[in-house]
């Protein structure tokens, strides 16, 4: 999977720019004919001011989320919670999820 980042940060000397990030997935739910189709890409910037370089986005966070067929119920384990987005936006799926 990729993520590709229409704003990214430039840096000096580097030349292509780094634009885009892979995303390997092992596992997650079965997807069903009656689900939507995900794709197997995103277009998301990146964060800014978030206190901590690689942050990762809201839709991002979601983006993966629909891609592992996570559901409440599901225990999310954020082996580099750095700012928190993802367990933040996790939670925030299943609350949606909730009401």
């Amino acid at each position: 999977m990729a993520w590709v980042k229409p704003f990214a940060s430039f840096k000096p000397n580097v030349n292509p720019a780094y634009a885009w990030e892979p995303l390997i997935v092992w596992a997650g739910r079965k997807r069903t004919r009656d689900m939507p189709t995900v794709r197997d890409w995103i277009s998301a910037n990146i964060t800014l001011k978030k206190g901590l370089s690689g942050a990762k986005p809201k839709a991002v966070c979601y983006w993966i989320f629909e891609i592992l067929g996570a559901q409440k119920g599901d225990e999310l384990c954020d082996l580099f919670p750095g700012t928190d987005a993802v367990s933040e936006s996790w939670k925030e799926k299943i609350e949606q999820e909730v009401r």
